[in-house]
């Protein structure tokens, strides 16, 4: 993965891109400024559907307008949240263990 690609409501308002640009240590670029994206994905796909058999997905997409960069991850993203994942995986497993 090379960067985290956001187009939705909560990409719009913002909310939940730091953290995410953290953990995953990739920056977060927006396709659009619209809030309403899912309805302009929704029309993709269907343009999708029925320019199938003549053009291919990417060719299709490949008019958009470059995305715009979103949020950035700090430069201590790794150094603070890395530990932070092992713990939650190490977490996960033991109660999985427990459970099952």
């Amino acid at each position: 993965m090379t960067e985290i690609a956001i187009a939705s409501g909560r990409a719009f308002l913002g909310l939940d891109l730091s953290s995410q640009t953290k953990v995953y240590e990739k920056q977060a670029v927006r396709f659009q400024k619209e809030a309403n994206s899912a309805m302009l994905g929704a029309g993709y796909q269907a343009e999708y559907g029925l320019m199938k058999p003549s053009m291919s997905y990417g060719g299709m997409m490949s008019n958009l307008p470059e995305p715009e960069l979103a949020c950035e991850p700090p430069y201590d993203a790794a150094e603070v949240y890395t530990p932070m994942v092992e713990r939650y995986r190490s977490t996960v497993k033991e109660l999985t263990e427990k459970l099952f």
